[in-house]
């Protein structure tokens, strides 16, 4: 049946006072909502329904998926957190990341940004050697900057007791240490007895749990390297952390606690 709307009212084909002349059609009888629409129109609704449809499903089936990735980025946002107030400023799988991510890269460099002390704690100091380090800390020395370094004991027992762990003689191991002593001691040797006095070289019959650079110990511009080195494997696999004073953090000031109580016990040569 054809219904005719006209000011408001809708007329049918039999009321006699509606002059059908002037009347337009508007929709038929049990109407569809489609009717007036172009073809776009009804394509871009049809395509709209399935899009919405289809999202709908998806976040239905993904809502376990994404509530799990939110925790996760909340969980490794609070740990960011955490890591930065403990005071950690850098960490290296590796000596090779040494070179790509640690400021400034080389050990000369950095032991060269002391302001007022240099300490450093190790088994020998093969590399450093290498490196020019005795000399370096002489130069520190000279600048008016403390140097105290601090090897295991050739003559303790410490040789015997790691030669399994580091799959070396102890022999070797002796050998090693005692050689590092001796090239640090033929550097101190030459500087003026006031320089020597702030060039201090200490072994300790003690098993250091890290090799440790401490820099400027005491001093908000502090700074502490702990290498650790794995059971039975090469120094290159080792793994190191760094510390900063200025977090003000419990752990720096344990750790570096620990290790002046390390050097304080430590014998000097």
């Amino acid at each position: 049946m054809l219904i005719i709307s006209w000011n408001g009212e809708d007329y049918g084909p039999n009321d006699e006072d509606f002059d059908w002349k002037k009347a337009k059609p508007i929709k038929p009888s049990g109407s569809n909502p489609m009717l007036g629409l172009t073809v776009s129109q009804i394509v871009v609704s049809i395509i709209s329904a399935l899009v919405l449809s289809l999202l709908g499903y998806c976040v239905v089936k993904m809502r376990k998926k994404i509530r799990e990735v939110w925790l996760g980025f909340c969980t490794s946002r609070h740990f960011l957190k955490r890591i930065v107030k403990t005071g950690f400023t850098n960490f290296y799988v590796g000596r090779d990341e040494w070179l790509k991510y640690r400021t400034p890269p080389r050990l000369p460099d950095y032991i060269r940004q002391a302001k007022h002390s240099v300490k450093i704690v190790c088994y020998w100091m093969a590399q450093g050697t290498l490196e020019g380090i005795p000399k370096i800390c002489a130069d520190l020395a000279q600048n008016g900057i403390n140097v105290e370094i601090a090897m295991i004991d050739p003559n303790s027992s410490l040789p015997l007791i790691l030669s399994s762990d580091m799959q070396m003689s102890h022999e070797a191991i002796r050998s090693h240490i005692q050689t590092s002593l001796e090239q640090f001691a033929a550097i101190r040797e030459e500087l003026d007895l006031p320089v020597r006095e702030r060039y201090i070289i200490k072994v300790s019959p003690s098993v250091p749990q890290a090799a440790i650079i401490l820099l400027d110990s005491g001093k908000e511009s502090g700074r502490i390297q702990m290498e650790f080195r794995l059971y039975r494997s090469p120094r290159s696999d080792s793994f190191s952390i760094e510390l900063s004073a200025s977090s003000k953090s419990k752990l720096y000031f344990m750790v570096e606690r620990a290790w002046l109580g390390y050097l304080k016990d430590a014998k000097q040569v």
